[in-house]
């Protein structure tokens, strides 16, 4: 009897203590614990081992904080996703660019060590789906984020370099006020972003002291462009353009804009890192290509000739416009390009019908050293259908930019000698703004017989325009 009443005992205090884990884990409080302890252990016996195996130097007092900031996001229900996962690598590592991007920290046999980790993270979360709903949602979500981290660094592991990424071609355009240097205009490629969690700081009083009639002056979140370079996949045997961005705010982007003097004799100075724009030049069915003519109210170039569609990727959220960023929280440089030219121009298009021209950086009285993204798309209707378009523009978010004359040129009308004629024009004439300069001679070179040497001598001498290739169409008044 007494070894029965003492196991007896024993069943009622397992059984309390079976019933209070059951109300910790139902309570709020006691959730949050069990779940953070889940993901802390995981994230330790998974990933931090993975990273310390592959040579993390970070002090242990380091990777503590660390990796408790990263289950704290989760815990809490912060948005959590692909980004925030590569973003916090880069913290984890203390590198200045991502973690895919930075060989002396993470080289192609560290990043496969780390997709390991990753692949053993998501089947740890999946073996302990316990604890009621909500702490399935956030273990499942790790789980989901882990399993997409494992395969998108088992791809950056088979990246190696390709070419000479610091080669460009510089159209020197100093007595009109430019200076351009034209990057990977001689490759096809594909665009990959990679995130960085850093920011710049903004710069009180800057958006104050911008013209009365530029727009817009409100302080949003743009892309940063860190570091760039091409890359062969390995497993595809593409070429891929990899861009390392972070965040800049509007009012940084605008003082680092300071006055450049085309007068001087020397080359403008070198600009490692600076904010990236968009430059979309479009190739109609009937074979001309489209620029359009900047508003006066137009916050840069006003008045000007520019490609048919310029602008900036968002990566913040605000009233009337959704942050451009992918399914996986990644800046979306194509996606904020097809954003731009419906507000602009009412083109509705897909970031896949647009086409990599290449990277150009400017230097001129608007900018110092920023870059752009120069991009192209075949549309399948004509010039003048689209000029038709416009009516179906924003008027509060782009159709302002965009003044009331397209020029429909004809690029390739003669082949060659057209080709030639208009790069003579644009390179020569102060009233075409440089990234305008750019996509056109990028295109050039990709969709001509025109050889490097053909394009310097066209961009050494000088010509009127050819009116003769060019026909001047108006836009309509966008819809309200």
């Amino acid at each position: 009897m007494t070894v029965i009443s003492d196991l007896a005992t024993i069943l009622t205090i397992l059984t309390g203590l079976i019933a209070c884990a059951a109300f910790l884990a139902a309570t709020g409080p006691g959730a949050r614990l069990i779940i953070f302890m889940i993901l802390s252990a995981a994230r330790w016996r998974t990933v931090v081992r993975a990273a310390i195996g592959s040579g993390l130097a970070a002090e242990r007092t380091f990777v503590i904080p660390a990796v408790r900031q990263i289950v704290n996001v989760q815990c809490a229900g912060a948005p959590y996703n692909l980004a925030t996962e590569m973003e916090w690598l880069c913290q984890l590592y203390q590198a200045s660019l991502p973690i895919a991007m930075v060989g002396e920290l993470a080289d192609r046999k560290d990043l496969q060590l780390l997709s390991t980790g990753y692949e053993r993270l998501a089947g740890h979360c999946r073996t302990r789906l316990i604890f009621g709903a909500k702490g399935n949602d956030v273990i499942s979500r790790q789980a989901r984020v882990a399993d997409q981290a494992a395969v998108l660094l088992r791809q950056q592991s088979l990246h190696v370099a390709y070419g000479d990424s610091t080669c460009s071609q510089v159209i020197d355009r100093r007595a009109q006020g430019f200076y351009i240097k034209l990057m990977y205009a001689a490759a096809s490629m594909d665009c990959v972003v990679s995130p960085h969690p850093a920011r710049q700081p903004c710069v009180p009083g800057m958006l104050e002291r911008a013209p009365s009639s530029a727009k817009p002056r409100f302080e949003g979140i743009l892309p940063f462009l860190l570091m760039h370079r091409l890359e062969l996949d390995g497993g595809s045997g593409r070429v891929i353009l990899h861009l390392g961005i972070s965040e800049i705010p509007y009012s940084n982007l605008l003082s680092r804009n300071t006055l450049w003097d085309p007068r001087n004799s020397e080359p403008p100075a070198d600009v490692m890192q600076h904010a990236i724009s968009l430059a979309l030049i479009p190739v109609t069915s009937d074979g001309h290509i489209l620029l359009s003519r900047r508003a006066q109210e137009a916050g840069s170039y006003a008045g000007m000739i520019g490609p048919y569609v310029t602008g900036n990727a968002e990566l913040r959220d605000r009233r009337g416009l959704t942050a451009d960023r992918d399914e996986y929280g990644n800046p979306d440089l194509l996606r904020a390009a097809c954003r731009e030219a419906k507000e602009e121009v009412g083109l509705s298009l897909e970031p896949g019908d647009l086409k990599i021209l290449g990277l150009a950086q400017i230097w001129s009285s608007e900018d110092t050293g920023i870059y752009c993204l120069l991009l192209s798309a075949t549309l399948p209707i004509t010039a003048a259908e689209a000029v038709s378009l416009t009516r179906y523009s924003d008027p509060v978010e782009g159709s302002w930019e965009v003044g009331n004359e397209v020029y429909a040129v004809s690029l390739w009308e003669e082949e060659d000698r057209s080709v030639l004629e208009v790069l003579r024009w644009i390179t020569s004439t102060d009233v075409v703004i440089p990234q305008a300069v750019a996509g056109v001679v990028a295109l050039a070179n990709k969709t001509s017989a025109v050889t490097m040497t053909d394009l310097e001598r066209a961009t050494a001498s000088h010509a009127g325009k050819p009116d003769r290739l060019i026909s001047v169409l108006h836009t309509c008044q966008p819809y309200c």
